[in-house]
């Protein structure tokens, strides 16, 4: 769990998720040093997808869904370059969904 968490930290994943659903560029005062290359921001991000999984089966479904509310669920994202992602990302997220009643 820290071990997610402080890739999370390190590469300010959600600041960038966040910058790219606004359309802005995401710069380096955004990301910070490590958030600019591109094995941080993908190690962030599938960290946050680590995070969803874990929760999930540790049973905080809130918490899970708020680890990924800024990810975008959709066929040009960073998820749809690996598929394993992709499938457990969308698993995990409707069942948290589903088991949080939303």
């Amino acid at each position: 769990k820290q071990w997610y968490q402080r890739r999370v930290r390190e590469c300010n994943i959600n600041a960038q998720l966040q910058a790219i659903e606004a359309g802005e560029p995401v710069t380096e005062d955004i990301a910070g040093e490590f958030g600019m290359k591109t094995i941080y921001t993908m190690t962030g991000f599938f960290s946050l997808v680590g995070l969803l999984r874990l929760y999930c089966l540790l049973g905080d479904y809130h918490l899970a869904l708020s680890c990924i509310q800024h990810v975008a669920f959709k066929d040009k994202d960073m998820m749809a370059l690996v598929p394993a992602c992709q499938i457990t990302a969308n698993y995990y997220a409707g069942f948290a969904y589903f088991m949080s009643r939303k």
